[in-house]
């Protein structure tokens, strides 16, 4: 509950502050507060890009639909991937033929910046995440405001929140 209250309230304050085609590179060059390499897994929540979403995915924390591998940390650089994996009994037909509404299962590759107690990157598929953390968790926002494309992970996450596996 912790984790999703905080999600919550960080994606809210996230969403105001990147509101651009292009992320904004964090500046300052603060190092960053805590040593986040390794492995993250949780939750995220995901509707596809049209005008009218027609498909919600919901992924859970247990088992989790989000795994991000941050692999290097060097100056303000941040490199790693991510991977979204939600199957079909968490996908919700909003306003689309339900052929449209499939299990989810994506990754990506990512070189992002890093500073303080934020990152930000761009993956593969044009997605802007912007997130932030502690010792414990990661939390933020996807965005992106091109149509899907396949095998692409191409649609705004409404909040992710992650931690290191158990």
């Amino acid at each position: 509950m912790k984790r999703a209250v905080i999600g919550v309230l960080a994606a809210g304050l996230l969403a105001l502050g990147c509101t651009g085609d292009n992320i904004p590179e964090l500046t300052g060059g603060l190092t960053p507060q805590r040593d986040i390499t390794g492995s993250w897994e949780g939750s995220g929540s995901f509707r596809d890009n049209a005008p009218n979403p027609g498909c919600q995915w919901n992924g859970k924390l247990v088992p989790p639909s989000v795994f991000m591998e941050i692999t290097s940390i060097k100056d303000n650089t941040i490199t790693g991937s991510v991977r979204i994996v939600i199957p079909q009994s968490d996908v919700v037909v909003l306003a689309a033929d339900p052929v449209l509404c499939t299990p989810f299962n994506a990754s990506s590759s990512f070189v992002g910046n890093i500073s303080g107690v934020g990152f930000r990157f761009v993956d593969e598929g044009g997605n802007k995440w912007e997130m932030s953390f502690t010792s414990d968790d990661i939390i933020g926002v996807v965005k992106n405001d091109r149509f899907p494309e396949p095998g692409l992970i191409t649609v705004p996450g409404t909040h992710i929140s992650l931690g290191r596996p158990f």
